[in-house]
């Protein structure tokens, strides 16, 4: 699966704790066995938006945009609270 990563998620990535950010490198690793965005553990789609998506971490969000069902963008890396108020489209 391509993935590539927005400039906003590098900023929002910094920010986050690190046992966060650990479990997102575990997540990472899980990336590279699927080969589907459905096969991405706790990745749900947004309501109300076409090909954006979420995985829950813990008590952060990261959202994320399907191109096509082989290639995904992460876009923002953030708490519960912010990120669907941060979402950008």
């Amino acid at each position: 699966m391509n993935v590539s990563y927005d400039r906003k998620f590098f900023k929002d990535f910094s920010s986050v704790p690190e046992y966060v950010q650990e479990s997102f490198a575990e997540l990472r690793n899980e990336l590279e066995k699927v080969s589907t965005i459905r096969q991405i553990p706790n990745c749900r789609p947004l309501k109300g938006e076409k090909d954006f998506y979420r995985i829950r971490i813990g008590d952060y969000r990261v959202t994320l945009v399907s191109a096509n069902e082989n290639s995904i963008e992460f876009k923002r890396f953030l708490s519960r609270g912010q990120v669907y108020k941060k979402h950008v489209k």
